[in-house]
């Protein structure tokens, strides 16, 4: 069992790198080697002797292997293997420095070629690296399937050592995504194994992981034995950067305890030791738990810094899991010294970044929809295969009839040949039925392309419709995602703090709670008004509508929006003007523009509603004018397309996502009637619809 391979299991078992500071060249102990030696052999050379400077000199023998790499490059075909293995070292050099995405191309490269020439062995350690680069991007789902891979190959050879290791990593995985009952079954089959080979490191290793496991059911004194154990362990072979890791553990399960005076020395002790081993990774770890015992024991200016510096090192290393924990810790910090504020960013960015890592929803969804698009390509392949068919099968019948009339007619000729009367008969009817024939033929031929131009067209429309639907639903999911967010964030503080509040304080924060509710109620509601309008699933009631009464309510349910951001509001209704139309229509159509209007005024401004009727025609035209801040003629290019979605503030910081412009639209289509805008910068807009003045219209 290589040591890399056990070391990188758990998240707090890392190599330290080393940086270069000098440019790199060929060491001259190992020029001397080189001397007299063919390219291939030099190649060889230099790839074996590159596995010596991992991990401390990972520049260097990355740049020994891309030497090597050259040497072979008009030749590679005949050296699959140290292709390979050079590929590996790269992707090692990498790991060790984590750069885990940049690593793994190499690691899978190397796998290809170890596959191709049928090396079982390195191709299951290549898919173990592979596993481990997923399981520190946060790619659960990935890395298990690798180290499942990883498993069955080792199994095939009968590897047991192997076999454990990849059971130790599958354990790591399951434990972080909660799946602790079959972590546990795994750890404890795979201590079994390496108790048996008596390999101590192993045996450390996965005592450390079983500590850890029983630190998150809270079996804390069953825990501590466990972890004791590895760090005697790992103390007497001398591995310190895993005695490090283990003393950090130990630290924290005081912390579970609630004995954080006692975690420090721990952790101190730990941080040495990583610090002594140049580890930066490890000792990102070890700051974020020291600042969650400063945090508590009240020393709050060196809890901060703590958890701000290990923030640092995880965002430098791209450490996803690190990067949560820590976004959390920092919110609990700031919620408990009642700075709210940053709480409430804390909270938003850890919320974020854990549903990111963790949200299989998505995946599963993102595989139904996949299926759905498989089964539907697989339908219209069937389909053209069938018309195809059906097109060969029309050739053959005319074909074999054609054939038939020949071999007619021939027979026809030797008969005329003597009955000359019964061959000019018979060659008429002959001659009648091919003309039939060709009909009938062509007529099917004329079928099958009316047939397929309409297959053309609903193919083309259905693709229109579903480029819409995920425009549509893409603009839903990003505009809804922001005020969900912060409802929750406000109402989780509110929850957890509701006793440290003032009233006043729990006054704002009800009455944010319920502007961003009345949002998300909003925009739900014109969701659902378009869903119904595409789906012809919304009713359609015209009847004869008095405008100037219509007028009357809508100022009432209107006029205290436009109060509260001081903007007069006006209607110049003629008492004779009525339309034929649907009355919940109407009012969501000149409400949604008069409250777009309000909304893209200052304060002090006006929003006037005017109807007259429209020359030569049976329409009558509604106009609402406002003195706000104006479209651009792109901005306006962008309005009633739900293919260019536009997304303005209001002048008050207010949101909006442009659906309800979508929804009067269809309202007013369902009408018969148009809708536009007029409008410049700065001067304010102008948005009309044109409604019926009878079902005549």
């Amino acid at each position: 069992m290589s040591l890399k391979s056990v070391f990188v299991t758990f998240i707090f078992l890392f190599f330290g790198l080393t940086a270069q500071s000098q440019p790199l060249s060929v060491p001259d102990s190992l020029k001397q080697k080189l001397q007299g030696l063919s390219e291939p052999e030099q190649a060889q050379t230099l790839i074996n002797n590159s596995t010596s400077f991992l991990p401390a000199k990972s520049e260097l023998a990355r740049f020994l292997c891309n030497e090597a790499l050259t040497k072979l490059e008009q030749i590679e075909k005949d050296h699959p293997k140290l292709i390979a293995k050079a590929n590996y070292v790269i992707g090692e050099s990498y790991y060790y420095e984590s750069d885990f995405k940049t690593a793994r191309p190499y690691y899978e490269k190397a796998c290809s070629m170890y596959q191709t020439i049928d090396d079982t062995s390195l191709c299951a350690e290549t898919k173990n690296c592979i596993g481990l680069t997923f399981y520190y991007t946060g790619e659960f789902n990935r890395a298990i399937q690798e180290f499942i891979n990883a498993y069955n190959l080792y199994s095939e050879l009968k590897q047991k050592s192997d076999m454990a290791d990849m059971l130790t990593n599958i354990a790591m995985i399951q434990k972080e995504t909660g799946d602790s009952a079959k972590a546990m079954k795994n750890y404890v089959d795979a201590l079994a194994v390496e108790e048996e080979l008596g390999d101590s490191a192993s045996i450390a290793i996965i005592s450390n992981g079983i500590g850890l496991l029983n630190m998150d059911r809270d079996s804390l004194d069953l825990a501590f034995q466990y972890l004791n154990r590895a760090k005697d362990i790992f103390h007497r072979l001398g591995q310190v950067s895993r005695e490090a890791s283990v003393l950090h553990n130990l630290g924290m399960i005081f912390q579970k305890k609630n004995e954080y005076q006692r975690s420090l020395p721990y952790l101190r002790k730990a941080k040495e030791l990583f610090k002594q081993e140049d580890d930066i990774m490890g000792e990102a770890y070890v700051l974020h738990g020291m600042g969650t015992a400063m945090s508590k024991l009240k020393l709050y200016n060196q809890a901060e810094k703590d958890y701000l510096e290990a923030l640092n090192l995880a965002k430098e290393h791209d450490l996803p899991l690190l990067i949560r924990d820590t976004y959390k810790n920092l919110y609990e910090f700031h919620n408990d010294r009642n700075e709210y504020k940053k709480a409430l960013k804390y909270h938003v960015m850890y919320t974020q970044l854990k549903d990111s890592l963790f949200n299989k929803e998505k995946a599963d969804q993102l595989a139904k929809i996949q299926t759905q698009y498989e089964t539907e390509k697989n339908a219209r392949e069937v389909q053209n295969l069938k018309l195809e068919n059906e097109l060969k099968e029309s050739r053959l019948k005319r074909n074999i009839l054609e054939n038939k009339i020949a071999y007619g007619l021939a027979g026809i000729f030797l008969i005329i040949l003597i009955i000359l009367l019964n061959r000019f008969l018979e060659n008429r009817q002959a001659n009648r039925l091919l003309e039939s024939k060709n009909k009938e033929i062509e007529i099917q031929k004329a079928e099958l392309e009316d047939l397929n131009h309409a297959y053309r067209e609903m193919n083309k429309e259905l693709r229109t419709l579903n480029s819409e639907k995920d425009t549509f639903f893409s603009i839903i999911a990003h505009d809804l995602k922001n005020p969900f967010h912060a409802l929750l964030g406000l109402s989780f503080l509110l929850k957890e703090d509701y006793p440290k509040l003032t009233d006043v304080e729990r006054v704002n924060f009800a009455g944010e709670i319920n502007q961003t509710s009345i949002k998300i109620f909003q925009m739900l509601e014109n969701l659902l008004a378009w869903a119904r309008t595409q789906t012809n699933q919304i009713e359609y009631n015209p009847e004869y509508i008095n405008l100037s009464e219509f007028a009357e309510e809508l100022y009432e349910n209107t006029i205290t929006q436009a109060h509260q951001k001081d903007i007069f509001l006006s209607f110049d209704i003629r008492r004779q003007h009525q339309v034929y139309a649907d009355a919940l229509m109407l009012e969501t159509v000149i409400k949604n523009l008069i409250t777009n209007g309000i909304k893209f005024t200052p304060r002090g401004g006006a929003v006037r509603v005017k109807s007259e009727l429209v020359p030569d025609s049976n329409f009558i035209k509604i106009s609402v004018f406002d003195t706000g801040v104006g479209l651009t003629p792109e901005e306006q290019g962008k309005l009633f397309r739900i293919d260019r979605h536009l997304k303005k503030t209001g002048t008050d910081s207010e949101e909006g996502s442009g659906l309800g412009l979508l929804v009067c639209q269809e309202f007013v289509k369902k009408h018969g009637g148009k809708i536009g805008v007029t409008s410049e910068p700065g001067k304010g807009s102008h948005f009309w619809i044109t409604m019926p003045i009878s079902d005549r219209t």
